[in-house]
């Protein structure tokens, strides 16, 4: 428990989800806790609800507005976070998000923001903190994947891409950092119950969700405390649940038999049901427009700036 006591952390994403769970977990074990995000009202939000879960009076939380797309707003988060930790000990790269659909639906635009977010945003954040870890030889690096970082499967055509990218680049950056002293660590997260998950789903193939089956969703924060273990006890790959470690292995040792078994349920599905493109296009279609009354007319419509 006194392992985090102190140290300088600082998360991307850190407002919702597996960022959050993990900067709770941090705050609670006695960790100063940068959480980095874009939405400055969720990030306000999620500090209260840190300190609040922390039972900690004196626990350190520090907002950190950042858009990990942009150099800029990296650099300009990192040197705040820096400043207001008076440095940095973990840093934990969780922005992400996931948008599945049909390979061929998918845009160059859809592929290259997964790129940028999942992928180069991490990329961006550590780029402006090496300078930190290799003075002082010393810090971890974790860099949050997803199981689709190890293994591709249908509608996730860009995620994957992305996720990819970022598990070469770590495994990679593991070994430029063994000079300085500084770990790196890379966790793949299985289907995690988090807000992302939820706007997934609103437009995942049902191809994906017959492959997706009935596997069970992590809790954010089971997934937290598999990170924080496995830094602690430097591990490079961090696997969530012994479920996860079996298709880890799997496909690691014979990912023939991973894609025999996936391509079975796929083909199952599609013998059974069909393409899911037209029943995927009938659920997005908005619902015919209500007759207009003198009440409706005169109330405001809410828009998606006003979320």
């Amino acid at each position: 428990m006194d392992f985090y006591r102190g140290k300088r952390v600082l998360i991307t994403g850190g407002s919702s989800g597996i960022g959050l769970a993990t900067a709770i977990e941090l705050a609670r074990q006695g960790a100063k806790v940068a959480i980095a995000a874009r939405d400055g009202a969720r990030l306000a939000s999620a500090a209260e609800e840190i300190r609040k879960a922390a039972h900690r009076a004196e626990a350190v939380v520090v907002t950190v507005a950042m858009d990990v797309t942009s150099t800029a707003s990296v650099e300009a988060g990192v040197k705040q976070a820096l400043e207001a930790l008076g440095g940095v000990d973990v840093v934990v790269n969780n922005a992400g998000y996931a948008q599945p659909g049909y390979i061929d639906q998918l845009t160059e635009a859809d592929y290259v923001a997964m790129l940028e977010v999942n992928y180069l945003g991490a990329v961006r954040v550590i780029r402006a903190l090496l300078p930190h870890f290799m003075e002082r030889r010393q810090g971890a690096i974790v860099n949050v994947t997803s199981m689709l970082g190890f293994m591709g499967t249908f509608g996730y055509s860009a995620y994957c891409g992305s996720k990819y990218a970022l598990s070469g680049y770590t495994e990679a950056l593991r070994q430029d950092m063994l000079p300085f002293g500084v770990s790196v660590h890379l966790c793949y997260p299985p289907t995690t119950k988090t807000p992302g998950l939820d706007k997934e789903n609103e437009n995942k193939p049902p191809e994906a969700w017959a492959i997706e089956g009935s596997s069970r969703a992590f809790g954010a924060e089971a997934v937290a405390k598999a990170i924080l273990d496995g830094v602690q006890s430097k591990r490079f790959h961090i696997v969530v649940g012994m479920d996860s470690g079996l298709i880890w292995l799997a496909q690691r040792f014979a990912p023939w038999l991973v894609r025999w078994s996936i391509d079975g349920i796929l083909m199952k599905h599609l013998k059974q049901h069909g393409d899911g493109r037209s029943k995927l296009a009938a659920k997005s279609e908005p619902p015919p427009a209500a007759p207009a009354t003198p009440t409706a007319a005169s109330a405001p419509t809410k828009s998606r700036a006003d979320d």
